[in-house]
């Protein structure tokens, strides 16, 4: 199984690049640019830019679905992205779960912190599952969510599960991996 792919998407790197590095300035640049929330629905979608999903997963119709489980402000930054933005060629559908039923269906599922009771019963609906987890609660990454923003000093930054993305299935461009903190692995796993 291939985890890393590196292509010719040096544009694309360079701009989520230059986005993270702009949004991650600090307070007062944030602010300028956008809500965290906005912030962070906005990196969710260049994320997706990253990875792929196996082909039969997305098909050739239908939307990318955004799913939100926990009441925060990232569902309404998510949902406006879903009616201006494509996801990995798709038109995108925003959708708020209080059943954890609906996920099998998601292809990313925003997981908020008020969740963290329910959260291993969230990851073991989704585990081995070509489901993009995503969070930005302190610990959330470490319990198994693949991808988690954290902040350092002023700054937004994420960090991906190593482990829990190899067991989706999902396949991430290098290019993602090195501008985020690895966490799930060994550290002589990635040589």
């Amino acid at each position: 199984m291939t985890f890393f792919r590196a292509g010719p998407f040096a544009l694309t790197a360079f701009v989520l690049t230059s986005l993270l590095l702009s949004v991650t300035g600090g307070g007062a640049r944030a602010q300028e640019r956008g809500s965290e929330p906005v912030l962070k629905a906005e990196f969710i979608e260049r994320f997706t830019r990253f990875i792929d999903w196996p082909r039969d997963v997305l098909g050739t119709s239908g939307p990318f679905r955004l799913c939100v489980v926990g009441s925060t402000p990232v569902a309404m930054a998510l949902e406006q992205l879903a009616r201006t933005r494509r996801f990995k060629g798709h038109g995108a559908t925003s959708v708020r779960l209080v059943a954890l039923d609906g996920l099998a269906g998601c292809h990313m599922v925003f997981i908020d912190s008020s969740e963290r009771r329910r959260l291993e019963d969230i990851l073991s609906r989704t585990a081995g599952r070509p489901i993009l987890t995503v969070g930005d609660t302190d610990g959330f990454s470490a319990r198994g969510v693949i991808i988690n923003f954290y902040r350092s000093g002023s700054r937004l930054r994420f960090e991906i599960n190593i482990a829990a993305a190899l067991e989706s299935g999902l396949r991430f461009r290098s290019k993602l991996l090195k501008l985020a903190r690895v966490t799930g692995v060994d550290d002589g796993a990635l040589r």
